[in-house]
């Protein structure tokens, strides 16, 4: 049996008129103080560089625990990334 799926992007301009912006290692503290609710959520999310426009990652959150706060700080850390290299692009 077929299972139906439906997928829905948005455009650019939607999805970049509202960006959050992070804060890497020691700025992570003072920028994630003034997240608001969207990380609290789980899901799909993209990290990009916003001039010049680049995709570095695609994610997802998995499990109850996780949200995109706790994903970001994984990105966003030396330590909590172990050096990986969305890590290294974010830096650059």
């Amino acid at each position: 049996m077929a299972q139906k799926i439906i997928v829905t992007t948005l455009n650019k301009e939607e999805y970049l008129k509202d960006p959050l912006e992070i804060g890497l290692d020691k700025d992570w503290t003072k920028k994630s103080q003034r997240f608001d609710q969207r990380v609290k959520s789980q899901g799909v999310y993209i990290i990009h560089i916003s001039a010049p426009t680049r995709v570095l990652y695609i994610g997802r959150t998995r499990g109850r625990m996780m949200d995109f706060a706790m994903r970001l700080y994984r990105h966003a850390t030396k330590a909590a990334s172990g050096n990986s290299k969305t890590y290294q692009a974010l830096k650059t």
